[in-house]
């Protein structure tokens, strides 16, 4: 389930298309690596910490609040 929502949730930013939805995944999976893998390394990526997944969390959480812009697949469907 945690591959599906990594893959399906990149695709969508990728693609900007259900945005919200895939921001919401990726930011699930995000979450999750944190808490399970990287977050007794403390902070800094270069001894294995969560600086990496905080990044993506907060990209993923800022596309959903400003939107995917003008050229997406989002704007095909009201």
């Amino acid at each position: 389930m945690g591959g599906g929502s990594e893959f399906l949730g990149g695709i969508g930013l990728t693609l900007r298309l259900f945005t919200p939805l895939a921001a919401a995944a990726a930011i699930g999976v995000m979450i999750n690596a944190m808490a399970t893998v990287t977050g007794s390394h403390g902070l800094r990526e270069s001894q294995g910490g969560v600086q990496y997944s905080v990044c993506i969390a907060v990209v993923a959480l800022a596309l959903a609040a400003i939107g995917p812009g003008k050229p997406a697949l989002d704007s095909l469907f009201p």
